[in-house]
C-alpha cells in the first residue's frame, strides 16, 4: 500500500461522512416538515445517530492539523503496516479445509 492509497482512502472516508451527514440531515428535515416523523421514523433516526456522530467526528479530525507530539517522532508508515505472521504448515493443509459432511457433523452413535 502506498502513501497515495491511504490519502484516497481517507477522502473517500471523508467524502462518505459528508454524503451520510447530509442523508440524515436532509431525512430528518423533510420527515418533520412533512409531518410523516413516526415512532419507526424516529426509531430510525436513533439507530443512525451513531453513525451520524461517527461521520461528523471523522470530518472535524480531518479538518484538524496533524500535529505530532512533542518530543516524539511520527511514527513511519512501515511502523503502521501489519506484519505478516509466520503461521505453522498445518494450518494450511487440506484435512483443515475440508468441507463438513452430516457423517462429520452427527457421527453414528455405536450402540
Amino acid at each position: 500500500m502506498t502513501v497515495d492509497m491511504v490519502l484516497l482512502n481517507e477522502l473517500e472516508q471523508q467524502a462518505e461522512a459528508a454524503t451520510t451527514i447530509a442523508m440524515l440531515d436532509a431525512y430528518g428535515i423533510h420527515a418533520v416538515r412533512s409531518g410523516h416523523l413516526t415512532s419507526r421514523g424516529w426509531y430510525g433516526i436513533y439507530v443512525n445517530e451513531i453513525d451520524l456522530d461517527s461521520a461528523r467526528s471523522l470530518l472535524t479530525r480531518a479538518a484538524e492539523p496533524d500535529e505530532a507530539p512533542a518530543g516524539k517522532e511520527p511514527p513511519s508508515f512501515a511502523e503502521l503496516t501489519v506484519r505478516p505472521v509466520l503461521l505453522p504448515s498445518s494450518v494450511f493443509s487440506s484435512s483443515c479445509w475440508r468441507i463438513p459432511t452430516p457423517a462429520l457433523l452427527h457421527p453414528a452413535r455405536s450402540s
